[in-house]
């Protein structure tokens, strides 16, 4: 067992700690999990393996309820687009060059207004999002397929998002 963990921007603008967390080392790699605290608000459980097999790979977990002032100053613009809580399921794999993403949100408690695709709605009022694709270092996310549903309709497509907030190619 560890106490006290922090982990300081383990992704830009993400800070991570635990009173407690879990440590197993194995012939493939390590893995910490446990609760914590994302930015000093949202709870979370996570689980974060670092392999020994190959170069460069790990993965990191996400389990909890979000809130967009957590998610502040971080590669996303999440806290321009929606307020209130958010349950998220987040995966983020990193093997060689390669890294991926996997995101399940629930936004039943959190407004949402994403005018660039003509979408809002009210706290209270059902929408989950889905979707996955893979960061280029320093340069774009690439979201291959996303899914946004709520009560009245299904939005999807994909896009490739400079990490300078610009869409370059989308629908």
């Amino acid at each position: 067992d560890l106490t006290y963990v922090s982990v300081e921007k383990a992704i830009k603008g993400i800070n991570v700690k635990a009173d407690k967390a879990n440590m197993k080392i194995d012939n493939h790699g390590m893995t910490i999990s446990g609760d914590g605290i994302v930015n000093e608000a949202s709870p979370i459980n996570y689980k974060v393996f670092v392999g020994f097999d190959n170069e460069n790979e790990y993965s990191i977990n996400v389990d909890g309820d979000i809130r967009e002032a957590d998610l502040k100053n971080t590669i996303t613009e999440f806290p321009e687009y929606v307020n209130g809580k958010t349950k998220a399921t987040v995966e983020f794999k990193s093997l060689g060059q390669t890294q991926s993403i996997i995101v399940n949100a629930d936004f039943k408690n959190a407004d949402v207004n994403i005018p660039e695709i003509s979408f809002s709605k009210k706290s209270g009022e059902f929408a989950s999002l889905t979707l996955d694709g893979r960061y280029i270092e320093d340069k774009a996310i690439e979201i291959r397929n996303f899914k946004l549903i709520d009560a009245k309709s299904v939005s999807e497509g994909n896009a490739i998002i400079s990490l300078s907030d610009a869409i370059v190619t989308g629908k």
